[in-house]
């Protein structure tokens, strides 16, 4: 039962990895689809946290929650790959870490949020802080890059801008 849970929410998050609309269009439709299958699906919530790591190796949730930090990794490496933007060995080295803990981090903001006794705030505005939580997490890794982006800005002109940009190195 706790496999077709997780598949279930993993299928789900996966339908929306679409690089449609802004930076925040794509994260938002990512968290908010997390956030709106946990609220109307609490028991399969737990469930699917519980007892996730009773021996040494990694449980089902652990695994699901690599698969998603993967998809989450591939849309990185795409836009790193579009933007021409090159990582350090370091920072490709912990881009694994960072996505896998960015994916926790959302996890454990929802499962909080579930075990309260008034789930406040609503849905749609916990999908909003996380979304901002997010994007503010990737602006401030972005930046001590020295790259600047606008949330707001829709893919298709961000690939646009950069294929218009001879090629670096």
């Amino acid at each position: 039962m706790r496999l077709q849970v997780l598949g279930s929410v993993r299928d789900r998050l996966f339908a929306e990895f679409v690089l449609e609309g802004s930076i925040n269009d794509v994260i938002g439709r990512i968290v908010r689809s997390y956030v709106e299958w946990a609220d109307t699906h609490p028991a399969l919530h737990r469930l699917s946290d519980s007892a996730s790591y009773l021996g040494e190796q990694p449980g089902p949730l652990h695994e699901t929650l690599q698969q998603i930090a993967s998809q989450v990794h591939e849309l990185v490496d795409l836009a790193t790959s579009v933007l021409q933007i090159t990582l350090s060995d370091e920072d490709a080295e912990s881009l694994d870490l960072l996505i896998f803990g960015l994916v926790s981090e959302m996890m454990g903001i929802v499962r909080h949020w579930l075990w309260r006794p008034v789930r406040a705030p609503r849905t749609e505005r916990l999908a909003q802080l996380m979304t901002g939580l997010v994007w503010s997490q990737f602006d401030t890794l972005a930046r001590e890059r020295g790259l600047t982006l606008d949330p707001d800005a829709r893919i298709e002109d961000l690939v646009a801008a950069a294929l218009a940009q001879p090629p670096t190195g």
